[in-house]
């Protein structure tokens, strides 16, 4: 889980984020390291299906 969380969050800091974005966060020192995920009692992981390989449309 810590392996792909931290893929999709350079992922996300590198190509999906605005600079916007990036600079409103950049107080905070977030990075794409997240050893927290090895040590949480509990995980969470909330999925959503962004298309249908049925339609192969967007689901909204």
């Amino acid at each position: 889980m810590r392996a792909a969380a931290e893929r999709e969050e350079r992922t996300n800091q590198g190509e999906r984020m605005t600079e916007e974005w990036l600079h409103a966060v950049e107080p905070l020192g977030l990075d794409a390291s997240k050893p927290f995920l090895e040590v949480a009692p509990a995980l969470i992981v909330v999925f959503r299906q962004a298309y249908s390989s049925s339609t192969r449309t967007a689901v909204p």
